[in-house]
């Protein structure tokens, strides 16, 4: 079949005659081109949180009556496993694995909203309060997340790639940041990368008070500085989290995996009552992002009586560059329906995509994600120095270009300025190809030139000059 695929492919490129002299063993390589998937309805818990009339954020009771509250924190589960394999001798450790999700130092936790705040009350139960770890004199920002602490993760939407980072410690010293995910986030591998603000310093209340077996936190998180609009029926995403020293666990409110930013862990809070739409934004996939028209598969369900109309709205972003628009879509009753948008990436870099669902003006959902699309070409040689007898380096091309068939490769050989040899592809017909280099002509130093070029108008794309270096070989006959 290779054999097939390489002739056919020679066939249809036309390689130069000079082509042949500086290319050789020519192999397309074809790979299948696996969709990346977000499930943005994965893991998610949904409560109902209360009106408060101006609860006490002293640490008392006053005005927390009829808070929402719930206790039961679980250890992070990487952690769990290793605990659990600690906990038996015979390899099952599965078994224990139930037992080794839960704290030792358990925590609970009270929450409630007002039009301003998010009231939130957590209880850290202790056995060992004389070996709390704290910074008594810690300036704001300061890297208090290393001691006993309270770590939220707060936004409007956890699919959202921005969000809010609040560590407040065992003395009521605070940590808070504006964080972005970025485009490395991979929390099934352990992997929660993202960028921080932390001139981000907005106002609120804190409050810390000790007991003989626990230490409770207080605060008042501001929906407008935290950056998010709500009202009756609205939700707001959280994770309630904590770092205890004593016993070396590291637990949370919504279960993680493996650290405390994993946005699908965040537990939904809807304020007042549950108003879960009926028509809602279940799944984004997509390929590998690359230069030129890629393609974001949404999965829109509408699980209502009736159709559905409304828009869709993409945004996306690269540094300071920002654009939108906005398409119609249409959903049989009953059914689910999945939705192309196509976006262009004109130059390689990091981006962020942003989907919000509409009905009318009213959004219903959203979905995002950050990626970086490559350079549009990647060439690696097996060596760049080789002695005198070589003469062929092995080497590959790989392509980040959604159509390669409007690009040809050009290949040149110089040595001192002068040119030694030159070759090419004419019509690429995949994205990566593998081949020999002839370097009998090279003597001492010479540079290969690679260059990508459009079909279209002849213009390079991208280019990549790599030197080569020729020694006598030592051990050679003479």
């Amino acid at each position: 079949m290779l054999k097939h695929l390489l002739l056919s492919c020679l066939a249809a490129l036309s390689l130069s005659a000079a082509a042949a002299e500086l290319i050789l063993n020519l192999q397309p390589i074809v790979s299948p081109d696996r969709p990346q998937v977000i499930d943005l309805q994965a893991n998610l818990r949904q409560v109902v949180i209360p009106r408060l009339n101006a609860p006490a954020l002293d640490g008392s009771d006053r005005g927390w009556e009829k808070a929402f509250r719930d206790k039961g924190f679980t250890i992070i589960r990487d952690k769990a496993i290793t605990r659990a394999k600690g906990m038996q001798a015979t390899g099952d450790w599965e078994s224990f694995l139930a037992a080794a999700l839960r704290p030792t130092q358990d925590s609970a936790l009270a929450l409630g909203y007002d039009d301003q705040f998010l009231y939130l009350q957590v209880d850290c139960f202790e056995q060992a309060m004389d070996k709390l770890v704290g910074y008594p004199n810690a300036e704001r920002d300061a890297n208090i997340y290393g001691g006993d602490c309270v770590d939220l993760t707060f936004s409007k939407n956890r699919n959202s790639p921005a969000y809010v980072q609040i560590v407040i410690d065992c003395n009521g010293n605070r940590f808070d940041t504006m964080n972005t995910r970025k485009s490395d986030s991979d929390s099934k591998k352990g992997k929660n990368s993202f960028t921080s603000d932390k001139s981000w310093n907005p106002e609120y209340p804190v409050a810390v008070v000790k007991s003989d077996k626990s230490w409770r936190m207080v605060t008042a998180l501001p929906f407008a500085e935290c950056g998010i609009q709500a009202k009756d029926g609205d939700f707001v995403d959280i994770n309630v989290c904590r770092n205890e020293m004593p016993s070396r666990e590291l637990s949370s409110w919504g279960p993680t995996e493996f650290g405390f930013h994993e946005a699908d862990k965040m537990v939904r809070l809807w304020l007042g009552q549950q108003n879960s739409p009926a028509v809602f934004l279940s799944q984004l996939s997509y390929l590998t992002p690359r230069i030129g028209t890629n393609i974001l598969n949404l999965k829109i369900n509408n699980t209502s009586d009736k159709p559905f109309s409304g828009e869709i709205e993409l945004t996306l972003k690269q540094g300071k560059d920002s654009k939108s628009f906005r398409d119609k879509v249409a959903v049989a009753a009953g059914r689910n329906h999945s939705f192309p948008l196509h976006w262009e990436a004109l130059k390689p870099g990091p981006y962020i995509i942003s989907v919000i669902l509409f009905e009318g003006e009213a959004p219903l959902g959203m979905g995002s994600l950050s990626t970086v699309v490559p350079e549009p070409m990647s060439v690696s040689l097996s060596k760049r120095t080789f002695f005198s007898h070589t003469r062929r380096i092995p080497a590959s091309v790989q392509l980040a270009v959604t159509e390669p068939e409007a690009y040809a490769l050009r290949l040149s050989l110089s040595q001192d300025g002068k040119k030694l040899q030159d070759g090419g592809i004419e019509k690429l017909t995949t994205r990566e190809y593998r081949f020999s280099i002839d370097v009998t002509a090279v003597k001492e130093k010479a540079d290969l030139l690679v260059e990508l070029v459009s079909r279209a108008d002849g213009t390079v794309q991208a280019s990549e000059n790599i030197s080569l270096s020729c020694y006598a070989d030592p051990f050679a006959e003479p």
